[in-house]
């Protein structure tokens, strides 16, 4: 399990920070191959943050 920052870049390119937390959980099966991933967040936040950066100019 760690917990990853979701990071959109400035499209303005200056510092402003649009982002919002996420935990993953992956589950090792061996050989070099996962056997599990489950991301978990708070869609609310996403979305406000996505809004946020899509009016700031961020492209998808």
């Amino acid at each position: 399990m760690f917990y990853p920052w979701q990071v959109f870049p400035d499209a303005k390119g200056g510092d402003e920070v649009y982002r919002f937390a996420c935990i993953t959980i992956l589950e090792y099966a061996g050989h070099g191959l996962w056997s599990l991933q489950e991301d978990l967040y708070n869609p609310r936040e996403g979305e406000e943050v996505v809004k946020r950066w899509l009016a700031a100019g961020g492209k998808l």
